[in-house]
């Protein structure tokens, strides 16, 4: 059994019941997980230029950083092969594809414009003028693919060794 000790607190492991489970967890703890600056947005459905569509489970926007991620939250214990690769290659398809990112920032720039605590988290980070644009500036950019999982295993090493494009794993 693996343990943590710190400041003499032992910390256990915890056994997710569902995917969902995992899923709330890390929204709750976002900006432990991806730092301070880090902005969480709920699925949106990206689609391929073919018109292929799937959702992740979250983006996420680095604000001092520049960057944004495309979250997939997993159970170790769930197919990776059958399901994950199948996602990860749609995302993957998706956002080349400049229709997709346009709606994005747009859907990003509604819910930010919607909630006055996430604008002042922008202008806390110095971001005050032309949102739209920087949020545009970062989608632009290539993202991460972030896959959150409860468990490493060998299947989902394989998994991220065979993919054509790189894949960030977080257990």
């Amino acid at each position: 059994m693996k343990i943590v000790i710190k400041d003499n607190i032992k910390y256990l492991p915890h056994h997710y019941k569902s995917e969902g489970e995992l899923e709330t967890f890390v929204k709750n703890y976002i900006e432990v997980i991806f730092g301070d600056d880090s902005i969480f947005f709920e699925r949106s459905k990206i689609e391929t230029k073919a018109g292929i569509g799937s959702i992740p489970d979250g983006f996420v926007l680095s604000l001092t950083g520049d960057k944004w991620y495309i979250i997939e939250v997993e159970l170790a214990d769930h197919p990776l092969y059958n399901h994950i690769v199948p996602q990860l290659t749609k995302f993957y398809g998706a956002i080349k594809n400049y229709t997709t990112k346009r709606k994005l920032v747009d859907a990003f720039y509604d819910e930010i414009k919607t909630n006055i605590q996430l604008e002042c988290k922008f202008s806390s980070f110095g971001i005050k003028k032309e949102l739209y644009k920087v949020l545009t500036d970062i989608i632009n950019k290539s993202p991460e693919i972030v896959i959150i999982i409860d468990a490493k295993t060998k299947e989902l090493e394989d998994i991220c060794e065979t993919l054509p494009f790189s894949v960030k794993v977080l257990v």
